[in-house]
C-alpha cells in the first residue's frame, strides 16, 4: 500500500516545533526542485550508492531510447513514473516484506594482527582489501537471493527482501511443495522467507571459509515502513531514506540473540548455523550462472510498480530501458558523494582507503522509536530533527554517516575525522553534540541522548558495483553507541580521548561511573557544558628581523615617549596611521613587547571597516579580556570565558548588577535583554560616564596596561566618547595606561571626543624612501660587511615592484631567493640579479612586473576549489566568523576549505570562529584578481546559501549577521534583499539601546529602499520613523524633526496609503510628538497627541497592548508637564491599567509596571494627592529594587519621589533617610 503524507498544519495545542518555512512554501519550493530536474538522469556510476527500491522509486524512461508505441502513449507512462515518486518531503510508504541484519565480527582483531605483520601501511592495505571482499561477498549473496542492501551500517548490512513475486527468475520461487494428493503452490510470503533463509545460509558457508571474520544475524517478516527525509534536491546529503516497523524491532531482538556464526529468523526455533550454511553451499555448488543472472537483473533499473508502467497490450520490455532520476543524488551520503567526485575538480578531498582517527557522534531520538506516521507533527518533527541534524553536522566540519532504526531505536550518525587529516574531529564532534542537543531542545524533543567517542576506525568505500558505500567501522563505533545508551535524558556523554583533545576548547563535569559492554570494569564518562571562549593577548614573532629605518625612528621615539608618560602616572592616546602593508602593526607590537619586559599588560583587538557600525565593538574583546584577567588575579580556579568572569567580579564586590549591565552594553553576552532593557531612556553622555564607572573598577587592578586597538576601519562615534571619558578620568583613577590607536587614515574623531586629538601623540608611517629599501635589502639578506653593495640593477627592481612597503620589499625579495636570482658578485662585490639567460641580460623581466603575481606566485598549485574559496574570502571581507558563514558549507564545503587554506597554506590565522587572512597583501592581490561581476555573482551566491539555510545564526550573531548579509545583499545589489536585512539590525541595535548603530543602520536602510523597484508605503515609512527615534534619544532633535516632518508629508500626501496602514500614520504622529515633548514644546506635542491617540484605540483591538499603552502614556506626559493634571491621571490610570494586564499575559517584563508607578505618582503629587502618590512611587521603588542595584539611577530616582511624598505628607522625618 501506498500513502502519501499529505498533512494538514498541526493545531495550537500541539506542542511539537514545525519549519520556519510555512507548509505552502515548502510545497511551492519542492515543486520549483522536482520542475527543475524532472528529465536529468543520475550520473550511473552514483547508482551502485543507492539501494535499489530508492533507484526504482525515482526510475524515469531513457529520453535516448526510441519506442514505436507512440509519444502519446510514452508521455503518459513518463506521467505515471513521476506520480510514483514523493512530490515533497516527509513522505512514507509502507511495503511488506523481510528484514534481514547481518553483523560482521572480529575485524578489530584482523586489522590489529594485519598491522602487526605488515606495518602500518601495508597492513591497512591488507585490512581493506579483506574486509571489502567480505562485504561485497555479503552483498553479492543478498543481490542474488533477490534482496536489497539498505545500508551498510558500519561492519553491518541492513538489506530488505520485498515480498513480491518474482516468477521463474529465482529458483527458489520456482520450487513447489508437493503432497499426497498434489502439487500445492507456496504463497509468496513463503516464497520470500525462504529467499531469506537461502542468502542466509550461503552467508553462512562463504564467512565460515574466513579465518578471522565470523557473522551472526536476525530476519524477520512483516509491514516494514519506509521514510522518505530531508528536502528534495540533487544535493547529496539533503534526503534520507529510513525504514522502521515491527519487522525491524524483531530482528534488532533476534540479533541480540544469536552467537557467533548463527543467524536467528522468526517463526524457527533453532538458529540457522556455519555447518548448515557449508552444507547448503556444497548442495548448491552448480548454480554460479544462475546467480550471476540474478545480479545482472537486480542491477538493470525498473519502476517500483510494474503496473504503473504497462499497459494491457504492453511489456514493460517495450517501453524501453529505464534510468534514474537526478533527485534521486539527494539520497547519496556526503562520505560517498565526495568518494564519487575525488576526480572531479570540485572534489576536496581524495578519499583513501585506510585506518584512520575519526571522532563518531550516536544521537538517539528516543520520541520517534514508536513513530506512526499518522501522527503528523511527529512525522515533521522526524523531518526536521534530520535536518537540523545533518546543518550542524556540515557546519562542524563532519559528515552525516546515517539515520536509521535499529535495536537502539530512532539514531542519528556524524563522523568527523574521515575526510581530512587537518582538523580537531574531537573538538568538531564535541561542539557538534553541543549543537545538536541545543537543537533537540529546541525542537521540544522529551526522550534524547547523545555519545561521543574517537579512535582509529577503518574508513573507505565497500561493497561491489552493483552496490557499494562509504563505510566508519571500529570499536569506537560501538562505544559511542554505549555511551549514547548511557547518556542521562536530553544531554551527551563524550569519551575520555574527546575529553583528552577538547578541554582546552570546551568545559566539562565528569559523570558518575559506568559500565558498558566491550570494556572492561567501570570508568567515568564526560558531559560537555559549554564552549571556552579565549581571548588573545600575545604579540607574535615577527618573521623578519626588526630593522629601525630613519623615517621610522621618529615614529619609535614617540610610541615609547607615550609609553613612558603612561608609566609616569600620565594617561596617553596615541595614534598610529598609515597606508596598507606600512609596518604599523609591526612597529606597535615592537614597542609592546619591550612595555610588556617592563610590567605592562597588553589587551589587544582588531576592527575592520565592517565593524564601524557596531557600537562598542574595538572594544568589546578588550573589556572581555580585563574582566577575565582581573578575574584570575584573585580566584583559584583559572577563568576563561567573560561570563564567568562577569559572575566572579559580583560575587566578589568588585562589581554590582549595575556594572554587569554596563559590561553587557559592551560585551552582549554577559547581560540579558531584561538587564539591558534599564538602559532605556538614559542620556548618552550618563550611559558612558556610568560604563567608564564600571570599566576602571577593573582597569585600575591592571595597570601599567597598554591598550592596542588595530584594524583598518573606523571607529564609531560610541566608542570615542567612551575613549575620551577614560582618558579624562583615568588621571585621577587609573593613572597608568597607554591607549594606541592604528588606522590607515588621520582617525575620524567626533565632535564628543575632540579633546583626544588634542591631547594625542600622532604618528604616521610613510612609505620606505629608496635608501631605506636600499637598507632593509641589506638586512634581509644578511649583508653585514659594509664593503659589499647591493646592486643598482637590483634595488630598482625591488623598490620599484614594492613601492616603498616592507611588506612587499619581503616578498619580492623571498620570491627572487626561491628562484635562486640574486647571487653574491665576488669580483664586484656586490649582491646582484642572477643571468638566467646567457643570451640576453634584461633578468629583470624575469620578476614579475605586477607586486600580486608575487604574493599570489606560492599559490600557483592551488586546485579550482581552493581557489574559489579564495576569492569568496576576500568578498567577505579581511576578517569573518566561521559560525556565520558556515552556512556556504552545504552548498560551497567553504568553511573545510578555509581551514585547509589556513592549516597547509598558512592564508588565515584563526583565533576561537574568527578567522584572518595572514597578509593583508595576500588579500588585496586576491581581491584585485575579482572583475566587478563576478563579485557580484560571488555576493549573490553567499546570499543564496543564507537564504536556503536553515541554521538559526540569527541566535548565535545577532544583529552582526543581519549587518553583513545586508551589505552582501547590497553589493549583490539586491536592494529589496539589503533594506529588509539593514532594518533588522537596525531593530536589534535599537532593542539594545545601541542608538548610534541603529541610526546608521536605518540610514543604510533607508538609502536602499529608494533603490529597490518595488516600494511601499509601510517601507518608506518604517525606517524613517525609527531613524527619528534614534535621534532623539541622541538629543539630535533638529535631524529628527526633520526626517519626521519630510516622512509625514509624504504621508498625508498620499491619504489613500494612510486609510490602509493607520498604524503607521499614528507611529509617525506619536514620534514627533514625543520629539516635540523633549523639547518642551507641549501645544504642539498635545495637538499631535490628539490626533494619534483616538486613531490608535480604534484599530487597537487588544486590551494588552503595549503600543496603545505607550501612545497613552505618552499623551499622558505631555498633558501633565502642560498643566492638564486631571486629563493626565485619567489617560495614566488607563496606561497602568493596560500593562498590568500586560504582565499577566506575560506579554512585558514586571519592570515595565515602575514606569506607569512614576507617571501616575508624579501626576497625582501635583494634584496634590500626596498619599496616593506615594502608594504609586512605593510600588515602584518595589518593583526596581527587587530588580536594580541599590545605586542604580532609577532607584534613586523612586527613593527621592517616596522621600518628596512623605515630606508633602508631613512625615519628612521617614522621608530623609530615603533623600
Amino acid at each position: 500500500s501506498m500513502v502519501l503524507a499529505r498533512h494538514s498544519e498541526p493545531t495550537s495545542g500541539e506542542s511539537r516545533r514545525r519549519s520556519s518555512m510555512p507548509k505552502r512554501l515548502r510545497s511551492v519550493r519542492s515543486s520549483m526542485v522536482l520542475a527543475r530536474h524532472k528529465d536529468e538522469a543520475m550520473d550511473p556510476n552514483a547508482m551502485r550508492y543507492l539501494p535499489k527500491i530508492l533507484r526504482d522509486m525515482y526510475a524515469q524512461r531513457q529520453n535516448r531510447r526510441g519506442s514505436d508505441i507512440g509519444e502519446a502513449r510514452l508521455a503518459s507512462i513518463d506521467l505515471r513514473l513521476r506520480l510514483q515518486r514523493p512530490d515533497h518531503l516527509p513522505y512514507y510508504q509502507d511495503i511488506k516484506g523481510s528484514i534481514l541484519i547481518l553483523d560482521l565480527s572480529g575485524f578489530t582483531a584482523l586489522g590489529e594482527r594485519l598491522r602487526a605483520e605488515l606495518g602500518p601501511r601495508e597492513g591497512a592495505d591488507e585490512f581493506a582489501t579483506r574486509v571489502n571482499n567480505t562485504l561485497s561477498t555479503m552483498v553479492r549473496i543478498v543481490y542474488v537471493h533477490w534482496g536489497d542492501v539498505l545500508m551498510f551500517a558500519g561492519d553491518a548490512l541492513i538489506c530488505l527482501f520485498e515480498e513480491k513475486d518474482y516468477g521463474s527468475k529465482s529458483g527458489s520461487d520456482c520450487k513447489r511443495d508437493d503432497d499426497e494428493n498434489g502439487a500445492v503452490h507456496p504463497t509468496v510470503e513463503q516464497r520470500t522467507k525462504r529467499r531469506v533463509m537461502e542468502c542466509c545460509y550461503s552467508v553462512l558457508g562463504k564467512i565460515a571459509a574466513e579465518q578471522d571474520l565470523t557473522i551472526h544475524g536476525g530476519a524477520a517478516h512483516g509491514i516494514i515502513r519506509c521514510f522518505f527525509l530531508g528536502t528534495p534536491d540533487v544535493e547529496p546529503g539533503n534526503c534520507a531514506f529510513v525504514v522502521s516497523g515491527h519487522p525491524l524491532k524483531q530482528t534488532g531482538d533476534l540479533l541480540n540473540r544469536a552467537g557467533r556464526g548463527e543467524v536467528y529468523i522468526d517463526g524457527l526455533e533453532k538458529p540457522l548455523t556455519e555447518a548448515e550454511g557449508l552444507e547448503y553451499m556444497r548442495n548448491n555448488a552448480d548454480s554460479a550462472s544462475q546467480s550471476e543472472e540474478a545480479v545482472l537483473e537486480q542491477n538493470l533499473v525498473r519502476p517500483r510498480d510494474g503496473v504503473l508502467v504497462s499497459e494491457a497490450d504492453l511489456a514493460l520490455d517495450e517501453v524501453g530501458g529505464f534510468e534514474v532520476n537526478n533527485l534521486a543524488m539527494a539520497y547519496l551520503g556526503t562520505l560517498a558523494a565526495r568518494r564519487l567526485d575525488q576526480g572531479a575538480h570540485n572534489a576536496m578531498t581524495i578519499l583513501l582507503n585506510e585506518l584512520r582517527p575519526v571522532a563518531i557522534v550516536f544521537a538517539g531520538l528516543h520520541d520517534l522509536d514508536d513513530i506512526d506516521p499518522r501522527d503528523t507533527a511527529l512525522l515533521e518533527l522526524m523531518n526536521d530533527a534530520f535536518k537540523m541534524l545533518s546543518r550542524i553536522t556540515h557546519a562542524c566540519n563532519g559528515a552525516v554517516r546515517d539515520m536509521l532504526f535499529d535495536d537502539k531505536g530512532c539514531v542519528f550518525i556524524s563522523v568527523f575525522g574521515a575526510h581530512t587529516h587537518e582538523v580537531n574531529p574531537c573538538f568538531d564532534a564535541t561542539v557538534s553534540a553541543m549543537r545538536m542537543e541545543s537543537a533537540l531542545r529546541d525542537l521540544n524533543f522529551e526522550r534524547f541522548s547523545l555519545g561521543v567517542s574517537y579512535g582509529e576506525c577503518f574508513c573507505g568505500e565497500v561493497g561491489p558495483s552493483i552496490r557499494s558505500d562509504y563505510v566508519v567501522m571500529g570499536p569506537e563505533v560501538n562505544m559511542a553507541a554505549r555511551l549514547m545508551g548511557k547518556a542521562p535524558n536530553r544531554s551527551t556523554l563524550v569519551s575520555k580521548r574527546i575529553f583528552t583533545h577538547s578541554k582546552k576548547f570546551v568545559h566539562f563535569h565528569k559523570s558518575e561511573e559506568i559500565q558498558v559492554k566491550g570494556k572492561d570494569g567501570f570508568f567515568h564518562a564526560y558531559i560537555p557544558q559549554e564552549r571556552i571562549d579565549r581571548q588573545s593577548v600575545e604579540i607574535s614573532e615577527p618573521s623578519q628581523p626588526f630593522v629601525i629605518m630613519p623615517s621610522r625612528q621618529d615614529a619609535m621615539d614617540r610610541l615609547v615617549e607615550a609609553k613612558q608618560r603612561a608609566m609616569s602616572d600620565r594617561p596617553t592616546i596615541a595614534f598610529v596611521s598609515g597606508g596598507p602593508f606600512l609596518g604599523k602593526s609591526r612597529l606597535i607590537n615592537e614597542v609592546a613587547s619591550s612595555a610588556s619586559e617592563e610590567g605592562f599588560r597588553i589587551l589587544k583587538s582588531f576592527r575592520t571597516s565592517l565593524d564601524s557600525f557596531t557600537s562598542f565593538f574595538p572594544l568589546r574583546q578588550i573589556v572581555s579580556a580585563a574582566m577575565i584577567a582581573c578575574a584570575n588575579m584573585t580566584s583559584r580556579a583559572p577563568i576563561d570565558d567573560e561570563i564567568v568572569a562577569a559572575k566572579y567580579l559580583v560575587d566578589q564586590n568588585i562589581f554590582n548588577k549595575t556594572d554587569k549591565v554596563n559590561m553587557g552594553s559592551i560585551v552582549p553576552t554577559v547581560a540579558d535583554a531584561q538587564l539591558l532593557s534599564l538602559l532605556s531612556g538614559m542620556n548618552p553622555k550618563a550611559r558612558t560616564k556610568s560604563i567608564v564607572d564600571s570599566l576602571i573598577k577593573i582597569l585600575k587592578f591592571l595597570q601599567p596596561l597598554m591598550v592596542i586597538l588595530e584594524g583598518d576601519g573606523d571607529i564609531d562615534p560610541s566608542s570615542w566618547s567612551l575613549l575620551a571619558e577614560l582618558l579624562y578620568r583615568a588621571g585621577r583613577e587609573c593613572p597608568k595606561i597607554l591607549i594606541v590607536v592604528s588606522s590607515r587614515d588621520s582617525p575620524t574623531i567626533t565632535s564628543a571626543a575632540s579633546n583626544l586629538r588634542k591631547n594625542a601623540k600622532q604618528i604616521k608611517l610613510m612609505p620606505f624612501a629608496k635608501n631605506e629599501t636600499e637598507l632593509y635589502l641589506r638586512a634581509l639578506l644578511g649583508v653585514k660587511d659594509e664593503s659589499v653593495s647591493i646592486d643598482g640593477r637590483l634595488l630598482d627592481v625591488v623598490d620599484d615592484r614594492a613601492n616603498g612597503c616592507p611588506l612587499f620589499i619581503e616578498c619580492v625579495v623571498r620570491w627572487a631567493l626561491e628562484k635562486s636570482m640574486i647571487e653574491y658578485a665576488d669580483g664586484s662585490k656586490k649582491m646582484s640579479l642572477k643571468m638566467l639567460d646567457k643570451r640576453s641580460d634584461d633578468v629583470t623581466a624575469a620578476i614579475p612586473r605586477e607586486l600580486s603575481n608575487i604574493l599570489l606566485a606560492p599559490f600557483n598549485k592551488l586546485s579550482p576549489p581552493l581557489w574559489d574559496a579564495l576569492k569568496i574570502a576576500s568578498c567577505i571581507g579581511y576578517s569573518f566568523d566561521a559560525d556565520l558563514y558556515s552556512t556556504l558549507n552545504q552548498g560551497l564545503d567553504f568553511m573545510p576549505k578555509i581551514e585547509e587554506l589556513s592549516e597547509k597554506h598558512g592564508c588565515f590565522e584563526k583565533c576561537g570562529s574568527q578567522f584572518r587572512w595572514k597578509q593583508q597583501a595576500v588579500y588585496e592581490a586576491v581581491k584585485s584578481l575579482l572583475m566587478v561581476n563576478q563579485r557580484q555573482k560571488i555576493h549573490k551566491m553567499i546570499v543564496r546559501a543564507f537564504e536556503q539555510s536553515k541554521i538559526n545564526v540569527d541566535a548565535i550573531k545577532g544583529g552582526d549577521f543581519h549587518r553583513l548579509l545586508g551589505r552582501h545583499c547590497a553589493l549583490a545589489e539586491d536592494w529589496t534583499g539589503a533594506f529588509e536585512e539593514y532594518m533588522k539590525a537596525g531593530d536589534r541595535a535599537k532593542a539594545t539601546f545601541n542608538f548610534n548603530e541603529a541610526s546608521k543602520m536605518y540610514e543604510e536602510a533607508i538609502d536602499f529602499q529608494a533603490r529597490a523597484k518595488q516600494q511601499s508605503f509601510r517601507s518608506r515609512m518604517v525606517p524613517t520613523i525609527n531613524l527619528s527615534t534614534c535621534l532623539r534619544e541622541l538629543a539630535r532633535y533638529k535631524e529628527a524633526e526633520a526626517v519626521l516632518a519630510r516622512c509625514l508629508s509624504e504621508a498625508q500626501d498620499d491619504s489613500s496609503d494612510i486609510a490602509v496602514d493607520e498604524e503607521l500614520f499614528v507611529r509617525a504622529l506619536s514620534a514627533l510628538a514625543a520629539l516635540f515633548q523633549a523639547q518642551s514644546k507641549y501645544p504642539e506635542a498635545r495637538r499631535l497627541y490628539e490626533r494619534a491617540v483616538p486613531i490608535a484605540r480604534d484599530i487597537q483591538e487588544s486590551r494588552s497592548s503595549l503600543w496603545l499603552a505607550a501612545n497613552i502614556a505618552g499623551y499622558a506626559e505631555t498633558l501633565r508637564k502642560s498643566g492638564d493634571l486631571p486629563n493626565a491621571e485619567m489617560h495614566h490610570r488607563e496606561a497602568l491599567e493596560i500593562r498590568t494586564r500586560a504582565v499577566r499575559e506575560k506579554s512585558c517584563a514586571e519592570l515595565e509596571l515602575a514606569v506607569s508607578y512614576t507617571q501616575l505618582g508624579c501626576t497625582l503629587a501635583g494634584m496634590r494627592k500626596f498619599k496616593e502618590a506615594y502608594e504609586q512611587h512605593n510600588s515602584a521603588l518595589r518593583l526596581r529594587y527587587r530588580y536594580l542595584d541599590f545605586s542604580h539611577g532609577l532607584v534613586s530616582e523612586s527613593l527621592n519621589y517616596c522621600a518628596e511624598s512623605l515630606c508633602a505628607l508631613g512625615r519628612g522625618g521617614e522621608g530623609i533617610p530615603l533623600a
